[in-house]
């Protein structure tokens, strides 16, 4: 296996390796990035940079993140302009609840400079958009939509509120689980607030312009949340598998939100989108271990609706530090990672002559030949790393080359840097990727 991998990788220290990731693209309408970590700095910063030319080189104009839609949402209003007289880090401050790390960190400070300053040259219809696909923000999301409301139809606000007290009574305990009151009519209410939007959209839409349709979609969007991050919690009572579906498929179904509205805006062109998650998420879950239980995941989704129109790109590492907690709602630490197994995919690339390297799997017969007589683990590390547990907390087999069309590795790591370490948790939401920490 050595041997034909050192004859298919490609040095990340060498010019022109980028470009043939690049080129393994093609014509990809959703190219996704994941990360092996949720805290490691080369993960964000290459993926960074691969956005950038995917931006500037392929026609890609929205990127779509691991992150919940109303606070992803402010990222978004900074990088098209909208937000006045603050720095990026201002606006990463607005996470801060657990993990805080994974979006307000100064890779991803210095990228929303970048596309700020790359947005203010283009017209408004052009500008790179920035949007969050996860569910956990039902509390917040509420909060936006009534602020939406407020401005458009102050009484469609006050029916909102009223629809939506049905979920006063659910709070969340990091740690137990979510307990809250499920009800049929509880659900229905979360169904008649968005059906009232989209009902409403003319009238909401009598400002012309990208900003009012900006507006108008956000608003859609986390009344899409709502309604699905209810049926998250409920999900969690009943089963763990269902609940890890119903998170991936509302991501899935969010991407597809994104451009269809995005098409609708200008037709001219199709809607290419940039995904960041975690490899879990992002890597065909067809081809690893989840599926024996019944596990979907994003990637999947995306592959089996846009099949060569997408292209996945997964991480790994062998050793090195990252950030992570030592457990749900710590503080955020620099931990050291311990060396891969050596039956793991991380060991195995560690013994190549590259230490970083790009290895291109898709339409490369030669490398899933070798591989499939060859079964391997592969680590996933979330927001929470227990080393002392390896083996249970963060492995899994997986078939790489169906799983990922590509993998960028990088032998030793760094921890990434946050912008802090201190995480609160806002009255009633759960932390970011609970309860799979990834």
């Amino acid at each position: 296996m050595v041997s034909v991998l050192n004859q298919h990788m490609q040095s990340l220290a060498e010019a022109g390796t980028l470009d043939k990731l690049l080129s393994a693209v093609g014509d990809a309408e959703v190219v996704m990035i994941g990360e092996a970590t949720h805290g490691t700095h080369e993960f964000y910063s290459s993926r960074a940079e691969i956005s950038k030319r995917l931006i500037q080189e392929k026609g890609f104009a929205i990127i779509a993140v691991e992150g919940d839609w109303p606070n992803v949402y402010q990222v978004h209003r900074y990088v098209q302009g909208r937000t006045k007289n603050v720095s990026s880090e201002q606006v990463l401050k607005i996470f801060k609840q657990f993990p805080t790390w994974m979006w307000g960190n100064t890779v991803v400070r210095d990228f929303m400079t970048w596309l700020k300053d790359y947005n203010a040259a283009l017209a408004p219809i052009d500008k790179i958009s920035f949007y969050g696909m996860d569910l956990y923000s039902m509390h917040s999301s509420i909060d936006a939509i009534i602020q939406y409301l407020k401005t458009v139809d102050p009484e469609a606000a006050k029916n909102a509120r009223k629809r939506y007290d049905c979920l006063d009574s659910g709070q969340f305990d990091s740690d137990t689980e979510a307990t809250f009151t499920f009800d049929k009519t509880c659900q229905d209410n979360l169904v008649k607030v968005l059906r009232d939007l989209q009902q409403r959209e003319l009238n909401y839409l009598q400002k012309d312009g990208v900003t009012a349709e900006d507006e108008y979609f956000s608003s859609l969007q986390n009344a899409r949340l709502v309604k699905d991050g209810e049926a998250y919690y409920r999900s969690q009572l009943e089963d763990n598998t269902l609940s890890w579906n119903v998170r991936d498929t509302h991501m899935f179904k969010t991407v597809l939100d994104i451009k269809s509205f995005k098409e609708k805006q200008n037709p001219q062109r199709p809607a290419k989108i940039i995904l960041w998650a975690h490899n879990s998420h992002l890597g065909d879950a067809r081809a690893t271990g989840r599926a024996l239980h019944g596990k979907i995941n994003v990637g999947q989704l995306v592959k089996e609706h846009f099949g060569d129109r997408s292209f996945n790109i997964g991480y790994t590492t062998y050793t090195g530090t990252v950030t992570a907690a030592p457990k749900w709602g710590g503080k955020a630490e620099y931990k050291s990672i311990v060396p891969a197994r050596n039956d793991s995919y991380e060991y195995l690339f560690h013994q190549l002559k590259h230490s970083d390297h790009l290895l291109i799997l898709k339409n490369n017969d030669e490398v899933k030949r070798n591989f499939e007589n060859n079964r391997y683990l592969e680590r996933a590390i979330g927001v929470v790393y227990r080393p002392q547990t390896e083996m249970r907390s963060h492995y899994l087999y997986a078939d790489l080359p169906k799983q990922f069309d590509a993998v960028l590795h990088f032998d030793v790591t760094h921890a990434l840097e946050p912008l802090t370490r201190i995480s609160t948790m806002p009255k009633g939401e759960a932390p970011e990727t609970y309860p799979f920490g990834v």
